[in-house]
């Protein structure tokens, strides 16, 4: 075993023993954690000079440590036997592995590049000490931390983003169930009971849900808006959405652009609540009696960090980016690029032993652009911006068939029944659609739509010189689209649309046959997963034997089959929302239970803090850095 005290290059492995080596460059595979790693790997005067990773599917921020770490590890001491990054075990094993596999290739001995050289490169460790650990800085787990610290409780987000704000980002022209809110519905417009806004969810489709869980967000959603409101200044719509429920129970969101993302980013940065950024939990820590006492997370430069907590909220979101958990793996998802279901996978190990609800089903739109081949972001924004320079929707058979300024789910569900539908667009709309569509992107998601490096860019595929070419381009007919054209061109000039009844304010020019023309096909994605983690009606999280984690939570999209397979509009949203408070609202009731409680132990009087003695932000959670 080499140390780090006696351990150098040259011991681990000598000059001598990596002759006869050829010079250049050798590609190995080995099979990771998450599909294939592979590598190439350029050998010159016997020695190993430069070593990419070429090619994997490895879960980004866990990940990406070993990807930058085992190769110079490798490098550094000639030898594929080194040390492992922590929480990505597999991933650095599958390098050294690829590495090694091109060692006869290249004519050099295996064995020779086996030396031991672990024990030299050990991961910095960051500790953390707080009251409540929440996993993820989504929706759900910024309104949950919100109301911790409301109340004075020490909270920590961990988030494996850059930062927080996870589905805010695309949370546009989203609505939320407010029925009960004695804020928005003072004169009882909406006269729907809790009991049956719940019921229609339930029996929406066929998704049959947890009844008891639709039941507890139907009771409280109104308390939970009228906070939203008063407390964190959310702002909804005037206008109630139709959403498919029998009276007006529902309301947009403000559909200022990134409004929702900017209040609530901001609110959870001024809280007083720790924010981890890029690290990605790896483990769910415990006492030898099995509580839970916080957890392990993996940063992005391969510092562990370890936070001791007394609850833990599990926010971590959807797993609509992981094809391997979908039922339908063709499925393009529109939603955080982090939502990979990483504490399902967790979950599932003998450690934790939750109880793991499989998918029934997805919730989706079919207003989606397509952005790669497992990706897509919305266009309602895009469409309602580019409108009025000269653009309509039609379908395969050239026959415009919507409204195009119609609410969202309106236009997704007349999509929905076209063979294909596609943006039919001039010059400036096709701008302004552009610039619509990177209003709520990540920016991953912007660099492939800003990309114009090579000719399958965005601005080079969709367009064509005049409206036959297009055509031509997707097989359709042109005497069809050009009568569609036509019609369109007419209600233009007239600044009517008997038809449909398009605003008059969104005719603005007229399309050029003749001149250039974007076709931007319009598909379905799906923007939220339904299975998920098994909580009861505490929002405790279950095991698999059917007893409760009494101090672990699960809540927002993190919580499985709340909806069973299907999901009306507004219940996602009002779920996260209200089982985040909720969350948090049973923590803070276990303290005041703590501190009520006569002549405590010494571990409960550190624990029961009220709001008034709860430290600052700038003294807690304390930080204690060792290597």
């Amino acid at each position: 075993m080499c140390t780090a005290m006696v351990c150098s290059s040259a011991a681990c492995v000598s000059p001598e023993s990596i002759k006869f080596v050829k010079d250049g460059t050798y590609t190995g595979t080995a099979n990771g954690y998450n599909g294939e790693i592979e590598v190439s790997v350029v050998y010159k005067d016997n020695k190993m000079t430069d070593i990419k990773v070429t090619k994997n599917s490895e879960p980004g921020v866990v990940a990406y440590s070993a990807m930058k770490n085992i190769p110079s590890y490798i490098l550094e001491n000639q030898s594929t036997n080194v040390d492992v990054s922590t929480g990505a075990t597999a991933t650095s094993k599958a390098i050294c592995e690829a590495v090694a596999s091109t060692v006869t290739p290249a004519g050099g001995n295996i064995e020779q590049w086996q030396k031991d050289c672990t024990g030299k490169h050990t991961d910095k460790v960051v500790n953390y000490s707080t009251q409540a650990v929440v996993v993820g800085g989504g929706y759900s787990g910024i309104l949950t931390a919100l109301r911790l610290r409301q109340k004075g409780i020490q909270t920590l987000i961990v988030e494996k983003q850059p930062k927080v704000g996870g589905s805010l980002n695309y949370m546009f022209n989203s609505m939320q169930i407010t029925s009960g809110s004695s804020t928005l519905h003072k004169d009882n417009v909406s006269d729907e009971t809790a009991e049956a806004i719940a019921n229609d969810i339930y029996t929406y489709g066929n998704s049959e849900g947890n009844k008891e869980l639709l039941d507890l967000m139907t009771e409280n959603i109104g308390t939970v808006t009228d906070w939203q409101i008063k407390d964190l200044g959310m702002a909804f719509e005037d206008k109630y959405s139709i959403g498919g429920y029998a009276s007006n129970a529902v309301r947009y969101y403000s559909t200022a652009d990134s409004e929702l993302y900017e209040l609530l980013t901001k609110e959870v940065n001024v809280s007083g609540a720790k924010i981890v950024p890029n690290a990605a939990v790896i483990g769910i820590d415990y006492d030898e009696d099995g509580t839970a006492n916080g957890v392990t997370a993996k940063a992005v430069d391969g510092t562990v960090v370890k936070v001791k907590a007394d609850y833990v909220v599990l926010a971590s979101g959807s797993y609509g980016t992981n094809q391997s958990m979908l039922n339908d793996n063709t499925s393009l998802y529109y939603g955080p690029l982090g939502a990979s279901g990483d504490m399902i996978t967790l979950g599932k190990s003998a450690e934790n032993s939750f109880s793991i609800l499989k998918q029934a089903g997805t919730a989706s739109f079919s207003t989606g652009f397509k952005l790669n081949d497992t990706n897509a972001v919305d266009t309602y924004n895009a469409i309602q911006r580019c409108l009025k320079s000269g653009a309509f929707i039609m379908n395969q058979n050239g026959q415009r068939f919507v409204n195009e300024d119609a609410a969202k789910n309106v236009l997704s569900s007349a999509i929905a029944t076209q063979t294909g539908s596609y943006m039919v667009l001039n010059y400036d709309a096709y701008r302004s659609f552009k610039a619509g569509l990177l209003v709520n992107m990540s920016e991953e998601q912007r660099k492939i739509v800003l990309d114009t490096s090579t000719e399958s860019n965005m601005d080079t595929i969709y367009k064509s010189d005049n409206l036959q070419a297009a055509c031509e381009k997707y097989g359709l007919d042109l005497t069809a689209v050009t009568e569609a054209l036509d019609a369109y061109n007419t209600s233009v000039k007239e600044k009517k649309d008997l038809k449909y009844g398009r605003a008059e304010a969104t005719f603005g020019s007229e399309i050029d046959a003749s001149k250039t023309v974007y076709l931007i096909p319009i598909t379905q994605y799906v923007y939220q997963t339904l299975g998920g983690i098994a909580c009861n009606t505490s929002l405790n999280v279950l095991k698999t034997d059917g007893t409760a984690a009494e101090n672990i939570y699960a809540i927002g999209n993190a919580s499985g089959n709340v909806f069973g397979n299907a999901m009306k509009q507004g219940a996602g949203s009002a779920w996260a929302a209200v089982s985040g408070y909720l969350a948090a609202e049973n923590i803070i009731a276990k303290y005041d239970a703590l501190k009520a409680t006569p002549s405590p132990s010494a571990s409960e009087s550190a624990s029961a803090e009220t709001a008034e003695e709860a430290p600052a932000a700038s003294e807690t959670p304390a930080e204690e850095t060792t290597n």
